[in-house]
Parts: structure tokens; C-alpha cells; sequence
């Protein structure tokens, strides 16, 4: 028996209609008859969570079997790791980029006040404490953006080690 991992589906028409292919409506109402033969908790769905396994039929009364083919749960739910972690990727890159972007106009704005600070008696210190700050923060930000970039690759390989 396959079995499908229910996400957001609000209705059993909605999972019909990703479990088999080409549905008229004669065999829409067959396949809906039939995953709730099958999976009777299904009747009130509101009460079915995200990430129940429901049993897909093999046939639908009598017919060749028409599944789409449909992953194994397993392999759904490495295939939604991965997707995680891409979004997750995504959202790294920006983040970072934009860290680098502000650290850039630290610098810049560092560099224009000089002049101005060079007329406060503690301006040299400053300066240099400044200058040293935005370094470190750059440092830390590269060493930080590496290591969540080795992480995110072993993850990413342990769930599509999964997949296999």
C-alpha cells in the first residue's frame, strides 16, 4: 500500500485530485468513496493534521490501478527538508549580504567623520576603536557564514541520503 503525507489539503477533493490523474467527476467521487473507504478519519478533516499518512487505494472500484505516482513518505519528507533547507539558504544569503552592505557603510561613514573627529583630543582612539570593531564584526561575520554553509551542506546531504 502507498501512502500520501497529508500538508494543507482543507478538503478530500483537494487530495483526489493530487493522488490520481485525469479525474471526470463520476470518478472524482469514486476516488474520494475510496480514500475515505479507506481512511474513514478523513470524513472530518478538519481533525486530521498536517503529517497524517493517508492509505492510498489501489484501484478505484474495479479499475487499472491510476495512482500518480506518489512518493514515499520517507522521500516526501526529505524532499521537504530539502526545500527548507534552500529557503533556509536563501534567507542565509540575504542576511549576510545585507550584514556585509552595513558594515561597508560603517566603514564609509568611519571614514568621513575622520576628518571631523580629528579635532576631539581622544579622536586617534576612537578611530582605531572603531576601525577595529568593524574588522572583528567582518571576521566574525565570514567565519559565522562559513559554518553555517558546512552545516547546511551536511544536512543537506544527510536528506538526500534519505532520498536514495
Amino acid at each position: 500500500m502507498k501512502y500520501f503525507i497529508l500538508r494543507n489539503e482543507k478538503n478530500i477533493a483537494e487530495i483526489s485530485e493530487k493522488l490520481y490523474k485525469d479525474l471526470t467527476p463520476k470518478r472524482r467521487k469514486l476516488a474520494e468513496t475510496a480514500l475515505l473507504k479507506e481512511n474513514p478519519e478523513l470524513k472530518k478533516i478538519t481533525k486530521a493534521k498536517k503529517g497524517y499518512l493517508v492509505r492510498i487505494p489501489r484501484t478505484l472500484e474495479g479499475h487499472k490501478a491510476d495512482r500518480r505516482k506518489v512518493l514515499d513518505p520517507y522521500d516526501q519528507i526529505a524532499n521537504d527538508m530539502l526545500d527548507g533547507f534552500d529557503a533556509f539558504e536563501t534567507h542565509f544569503a540575504e542576511t549576510f549580504t545585507s550584514r556585509k552592505a552595513q558594515q561597508k557603510d560603517w566603514a564609509s561613514t568611519l571614514a568621513a567623520a575622520s576628518k571631523e573627529l580629528k579635532q576631539h583630543p581622544k579622536a586617534g582612539e576612537l578611530t582605531k576603536a572603531l576601525k577595529k570593531n568593524i574588522t572583528e564584526s567582518r571576521s566574525q561575520n565570514t567565519k559565522q557564514a562559513k559554518r553555517i554553509a558546512r552545516a547546511l551542506a551536511q544536512l543537506k546531504k544527510t536528506a538526500a541520503e534519505i532520498e536514495d
